[in-house]
């Protein structure tokens, strides 16, 4: 459906299969030789888990923008006629099993000077990718790292998107991980226009309202 309105000529269908790394480590203070270290970053947890009603309603109740207020689980909480400590224990049930990754601010990179952002897609050999994954992933200045579907005219099999203050910063934070990993084979997408970046909420009727306009 996307394609038709887009009008384009031809898809390639790019799923995660395996998740390496969703974080950003920004150096506000280091240079680009401290972008392109390597920090020690366990895979990320991509099999789907089990959840119940309980927590559908947690996640709706607490996603998005929460309140600047002393207490701010304490209104998802009375949502949900909860006592504030039951939801709190809710929560860390969730991060133990790994429904919940981590509840943060967000930091919007490109004002803090990060403007550069660019996706190194690279040809890893499949026995290679559960080992060089792990450290492409673990390079400071990377923030996704995931293994995608391979197509005849698409090699590249690993994702890593690197940020910087400029391209050159991006274009060194890539080749720092080509030296150490011996993969010569890459390209580098870089974004020229943001379309569109908004936060994703889930268990909300958006989707079938969307798909029901165009059906």
């Amino acid at each position: 459906m996307l394609a038709e309105e887009a009008g384009a000529a031809s898809v390639r269908q790019l799923p995660t299969l395996r998740l390496f790394k969703i974080r950003m480590d920004l150096e506000m203070e280091g240079d680009t030789s401290a972008l392109t270290q390597a920090a020690a970053e366990a895979p990320a947890e991509t099999e789907p888990q089990p959840y119940d009603d309980l927590d559908v309603a947690v996640i709706r109740a607490l996603q998005g923008d929460m309140p600047v207020v002393p207490e701010p689980y304490a209104p998802a909480a009375e949502a949900l006629g909860m006592p504030q400590g039951r939801f709190l224990d809710h929560l860390q049930g969730m991060r133990e099993r790994r429904l919940l990754r981590r509840v943060a601010a967000i930091l919007y990179h490109r004002r803090a000077g990060f403007s550069a952002n660019g996706m190194g897609v690279w040809k890893v050999p499949e026995e290679r990718i559960p080992e060089l994954g792990p450290r492409m992933a673990a390079v400071r200045g990377i923030s996704h790292c995931y293994q995608r579907p391979t197509y005849e005219d698409w090699p590249y099999s690993v994702f890593t998107m690197a940020h910087g203050r400029s391209k050159d910063e991006c274009d060194a934070i890539l080749d720092s991980i080509a030296v150490d990993t011996g993969i010569e084979e890459r390209s580098t997408l870089y974004s020229s226009t943001e379309f569109k970046k908004i936060r994703l909420l889930y268990f909300t009727d958006d989707f079938k309202r969307w798909e029901s306009e165009r059906l």
